[in-house]
């Protein structure tokens, strides 16, 4: 078993900030940004959900749109100890396969999901 102290620190950032930016790029795609402009435009919690689960997360559906998820990043739906309305969120893991960079889409209040 690997202790976080076990870990060059300089190695595990750099691993950190190229995986993270493997999911930013892909988050911040056109063809993404513009399905998730079209979620946030769906009237409702609960129909932004069905979206999620029909669209988001299907891969074919994607690919009907032009979104071809790269290997290694998943799209998947979420909870969270915090409560927080997460919608789906976007993930990938680091090497080690124990540690993972995700940005989260939540379900705001006012009607439209973030980020």
């Amino acid at each position: 078993m690997m202790l976080a102290t076990d870990v060059d620190v300089n190695e595990l950032r750099e691993e950190l900030v190229a995986t993270l930016s493997d999911v930013v790029g892909f988050v911040k795609t056109d063809r993404f940004q513009a399905l998730v402009n079209e979620l946030r435009r769906i009237p409702t919690s609960s129909l932004r959900r069905q979206f999620v689960r029909d669209v988001i997360i299907n891969k074919k559906k994607l690919a009907k749109r032009g979104i071809l998820v790269p290997e290694g990043l998943i799209i998947q739906r979420s909870a969270f100890g915090d409560r927080r309305p997460t919608l789906f969120c976007v993930t990938k893991f680091l090497k080690n396969r124990k540690w993972k960079a995700t940005i989260t889409f939540d379900d705001d209040l006012d009607g439209n999901s973030s980020p």
